[in-house]
Parts: C-alpha cells; sequence; structure tokens
C-alpha cells in the first residue's frame, strides 16, 4: 500500500510539473505569478519522493519557467519584482526542505545508533550475567570437591592401617575426579617399593622389589627428580616425554609427594580422554598429595 502510495505521488508530481510548464506557454498574463507559485509544490514533493538530485532537476525546470516569464514580461512591459521574488522563493524552497530532511535524517541515524549502542550494552550485560553465572556454578564445583576432600581427611582416623588409609583416600579421590579416570600412587622410599592405583572398579596395592617395578614413566621420573608439578593435555600430542606403544591414556597430571623435605613418590591422575585437566586440578592434585605425605609421615613414625 505504501509503495503504491509513494508510485502514485510520484506520477502526480511529474504532471503536475508539465502541465505548470505548459501553462506558462500559453496562459496569459494573469495566470503567470499563480503558475510559477504552484512550482513550489513539485520542488518540495519530488525531494521526498524522488531524492536530493530530483529535487534540483525540478527547481531547475522552475527556474526555467521563471526565465520565460520573465522573457514573456518584458515583451508585455510588466513588471519584473514580483516574478524576482518567485524564483527567489524557489530557492529558498528547496534549501528550507533540504535542512528539514537533514535534521530528519540525523534524528533518524542518531536514533539508530543510540538503539545499536543500547542493544551492544544490552548484549554485553547479557555476556556478563552468563560469565558470572557459569563462574558461581564453576566455585559451587569448587566447593564442593573441597568439601568432599575435607570429609576424606576427617575420615581417615577411622582407618588403622597404612594401606587402608592409602586406598582408602586414593579410592575417594578418583570419585571427585569423575570415574572415567585413574589415580595412581608411586613410592620409592627408604628401600620400600610400593604401587597404589585405583579407578571406578577397584583399588590395588602392591609392593614391588626394586623401583623398575614402578613401572615408572619418564615424567613419573621428571617429577620426583625436579619436585614440580606437571599437566600434560594429551599424551599423543607429548614431545617432552617419549608415550609408550600403545598408549591409551590421553590426559595426564602429576604432582611430587614430599615427606620431611624428600620425594617420597609421585601421585598420577591419568585419562584416556585428552584435554580434560586445568591447573585447578593441578592445584587440587597436590592437596591430595599433602595428604598422602602425612599418611606416609605417620607410618614411618609408627614404624619407628
Amino acid at each position: 500500500m505504501k509503495k503504491m502510495f509513494v508510485m502514485f505521488l510520484k506520477v502526480v508530481v511529474i504532471v503536475f510539473t508539465v502541465a505548470a510548464f505548459y501553462s506558462v506557454l500559453k496562459l496569459d498574463k494573469s495566470w503567470w505569478l499563480a503558475v510559477l507559485f504552484a512550482f513550489n509544490f513539485p520542488i518540495a514533493a519530488s525531494y521526498f519522493v524522488f531524492g536530493a538530485g530530483a529535487s534540483a532537476v525540478f527547481l531547475a525546470a522552475a527556474m526555467a519557467a521563471g526565465i520565460i516569464v520573465i522573457m514573456k514580461s518584458l515583451a508585455a512591459h510588466t513588471g519584473l519584482l514580483p516574478v524576482l521574488f518567485e524564483m527567489a522563493g524557489f530557492v529558498i524552497v528547496f534549501i528550507m526542505i533540504k535542512k528539514a530532511a537533514d535534521i530528519n535524517h540525523y534524528f533518524i541515524f542518531s536514533v539508530k545508533d543510540e538503539m545499536m549502542s543500547m542493544e551492544g550494552g544490552y548484549t554485553a550485560n547479557l555476556v556478563e550475567k552468563e560469565n558470572l553465572i557459569n563462574a558461581v556454578k564453576s566455585n559451587r564445583a569448587k566447593l564442593e570437591k573441597y568439601r568432599m576432600l575435607g570429609e576424606v581427611y576427617e575420615g581417615l582416623d577411622s582407618h588403622n592401617t597404612f594401606s587402608s588409609k592409602i586406598r582408602y583416600v586414593l579410592r575417594n579421590v578418583i570419585s571427585i575426579f569423575h570415574q572415567e579416570r585413574t589415580i595412581s600412587l608411586l613410592i620409592a622410599r627408604d628401600g620400600r617399593f610400593i604401587k597404589v592405583e585405583a579407578d571406578k572398579d577397584d583399588d590395588i596395592l602392591s609392593g614391588e622389589k626394586d623401583q623398575e617395578g614402578l613401572d615408572l614413566r619418564g615424567f613419573d621420573e621428571w617429577v620426583m627428580k625436579n619436585r614440580k608439578s606437571i599437566l600434560i593435555s594429551d599424551m599423543h600430542k607429548e614431545v617432552r616425554f617419549k608415550g609408550e606403544e600403545g598408549e591409551k591414556n590421553r590426559s595426564v597430571i602429576c604432582v611430587p609427594v614430599v615427606v620431611a623435605g624428600e620425594t617420597a613418590g609421585v601421585l598420577r591422575v591419568s585419562s584416556e580422554k585428552p584435554g580434560v585437566f586445568d591447573r585447578e586440578d593441578l592445584r587440587f592434585l597436590d592437596l591430595i598429595a599433602e595428604i598422602t605425605a602425612k599418611v606416609i609421615s605417620g607410618e614411618t613414625a609408627n614404624a619407628q
């Protein structure tokens, strides 16, 4: 409907201009000023239906009609001042319409910019809100992990032997780390070599004759030697330590277990999925290593 109205208005402007120009040529002098005044309509209307360029063309047509009237007025020996005023009016109308249109466009674009700015701010607020929600959820998950670890530590008193304490710690810790992962404790201290492994199904504690029986990996030995933690996102892409043939574990975090200032072993958590651990998991495993070190230290004190 709107397009049809605009098209109709365009036709009216063109027909009106042609009719006015024809009237200037054919009508007598009593109609000249009236017809010239009528040219203000196509000048103004054409600006909105055709644009500034087309309106300038209609202005030129009106000025041409004004020149024709001047020539006819000179021939008829009539006054030129009213005609000149009419022609000046053409220019004034064009300028006023252009100024009004510019103000309207400025207002429209200002409103659009403001709306875009508000939309951008709203989107930023939504993103910030989502980030805050995710941060709250993440912090809740961390608090829950530390709460569970605190319960594990308090539960140590219900176990009397070294093996039961170690197996209790690892079995519960792997449930905190999720079920598809495996945790291993490898101890090499005072001529004793102990391997403890736990996963979602079982836990096994075994004594070995020598350190080779612990089946230490390259990164295990590096952690023991340097007394530093390590995080490996994908063993298949690892360049520092050579993986074994048919390696199933992809993600590994490993921390030293330090007792009385000496490395007693390493604590390792692994997963068959790549990229499942982060720095927070590494810090959490460091706390577990401290609990394990206290168990080992207590066992050593009891032995003495």
